[in-house]
């Protein structure tokens, strides 16, 4: 928020910082409002070890928290940017507080093979968007964090973060068991960071338009909007 952000830990391991901090799922949040206040929610408890992230990568950009996240939500675009050959909906996009959740299923037709996956995407207010993918033929699950961070006027922190498990029934050593997910979350992040580069110009030059103009095949914009309107102190006109 234009300023730097000291947070250290304590003997105890316990964090310390001038404005509300907590630790969960591998990664320290911090909240921030105009007048200071706490944070009126907690962070969900997942299932799973797969949310705890064991790879990121960040780089600052133009752009603002609420176009990171809203970019989930323009389906057209994941078509036309990121090159899949479809996007559908399985399970329709519902805000539940703090919370937003959809599931998509997503094909694509890679060098040497296709893929048809289902992500199921889970929003935590405007700076944090999580992914699973389920692989059943290679007994993987996946987790990919989306993060959006606000450091100055017009400028965020973009991170992504992944990890992977294995079925835990596969007969793998567990030192080869921990090294092969690793690499998993590694190749996973690093190819997602490089799919989002496209998406970065967009940000950049990105205008909000309070009334956009869309039609069937743009998603819900105009419902995600409105659930984060919640998220302002002074709605936006």
């Amino acid at each position: 928020m234009g300023t730097d952000l000291l947070i250290r830990r304590t003997h105890g391991g316990a964090l310390r910082s001038a404005l509300p901090t907590r630790e969960a799922h591998g990664i320290v949040w911090v909240g921030h409002s105009h007048d200071r206040t706490p944070p009126s929610w907690e962070l969900p408890l997942l299932s799973g070890d797969f949310a705890g992230p064991r790879t990121f990568r960040a780089v600052e950009l133009a752009g603002h928290p609420q176009d990171v996240m809203e970019n989930f939500i323009d389906h057209r675009h994941v078509v036309e940017l990121h090159g899949v050959d479809f996007l559908d909906i399985v399970t329709a996009p519902a805000g539940d507080g703090p919370f937003y959740s959809l599931t998509v299923r997503v094909g694509r037709s890679l060098p040497f093979f296709s893929t048809v996956q289902d992500i199921g995407i889970r929003y935590f207010g405007l700076g944090a968007a999580l992914m699973t993918i389920d692989v059943p033929r290679c007994r993987l699950r996946a987790a990919q964090w989306v993060l959006a961070t606000p450091v100055g006027p017009g400028r965020i922190r973009y991170c992504l973060a992944a990890s992977a498990v294995l079925d835990p029934l596969l007969r793998i050593p567990p030192g080869s068991r921990r090294a092969l997910e690793r690499a998993v979350a590694f190749g996973m992040n690093r190819w997602s960071f490089q799919d989002s580069r496209a998406d970065w110009p967009v940000f950049h030059h990105k205008a909000y338009l309070p009334h956009p103009r869309l039609n069937g095949e743009d998603g819900p914009i105009g419902a995600y909007r409105h659930w984060a309107r919640q998220f302002y102190a002074v709605v936006p006109d």
